[in-house]
């Protein structure tokens, strides 16, 4: 005699669905709001910033005095690393192995949310440096303090501060969420934050840039940065909710 096939499970009951629904909202509404006082924060501190340095008081005090320790601790060694560390943080070498590296991605993931979501923050770093240059017009550390060429352009914010906090976070930002892992996450995101530090650091201690360009270009790209990923969340979140049952958990896919 031949086995029957096991019976399908009955649905489960519409209240059941509701309550999944409820929560999955609950939790979306109370991310979005620690998302919302993360970026306002940041804001806040960058706002501070600002105003120091329009002011000429506060932190902005803080910048000779700085640019002056990193002078003294200088050696024609540290200058040589720090300056090649420094030049892959450039725009010619920065995007293009950004690019490579969010092609190839979105090649072996066959999907292009890598090189969209990479366009987008990228393109709002671009927008809030040159803009804040364009504002402010604050001039860099003289030559004479300098170990490379000073560049032409403003100096506040630091555009290689800026770039190396968006590119580092969304590339870690994909390999997390790609991967799920959590070992994964306690490689990539200290090193994503260490590099945002180092980076900015270098620009200080080669004279190309006072402390506080620095230090406005952090909250400034986690605001954004924070924007940018927590948008891509929700639309997964979205797209999630389409496919499957109500309720069913948001997962951050690359």
């Amino acid at each position: 005699m031949t086995p029957q096939a096991p019976s399908p499970r009955p649905p489960a009951p519409g209240w059941v669905w509701l309550a999944a629904e409820q929560r999955a909202r609950g939790a979306l509404a109370a991310w979005l709001s620690v998302v919302a006082g993360f970026v306002v924060l940041n804001v806040a501190a960058a706002a501070v910033v600002f105003d120091d340095v329009s002011d000429r008081d506060g932190l902005e005090d803080l910048d000779r005095p700085v640019l002056d320790a990193a002078i003294e601790a200088r050696t024609p060694f540290w200058d040589s690393v720090v300056t090649v560390y420094s030049e892959l943080g450039g725009p010619v070498v920065a995007i293009a192995a950004t690019f490579l590296a969010v092609v190839g991605l979105s090649l072996l993931w066959r999907t292009w949310t890598p090189f969209l979501l990479m366009l987008l923050a990228g393109s709002g770093s671009l927008a809030m440096s040159m803009t804040s240059k364009g504002v402010v017009g604050r001039q860099r550390p003289d030559q004479v303090f300098a170990v490379t060429p000073v560049e032409p352009s403003f100096s506040f914010p630091s555009g290689h501060a800026l770039n190396a906090t968006i590119i580092a976070g969304v590339l870690a930002y994909l390999l997390v969420s790609r991967t799920r892992s959590g070992r994964v996450a306690l490689v990539v995101v200290p090193l994503a934050l260490a590099h945002t530090l180092l980076m900015g650091l270098s620009r200080v201690y080669l004279g190309a840039h006072w402390l506080t360009d620095v230090v406005v270009a952090w909250p400034m790209s986690f605001a954004w940065l924070a924007l940018v990923l927590t948008g891509h969340q929700v639309l997964v979140h979205l797209r999630e909710r389409r496919r499957g049952r109500p309720g069913a958990a948001a997962t951050v896919t690359a």
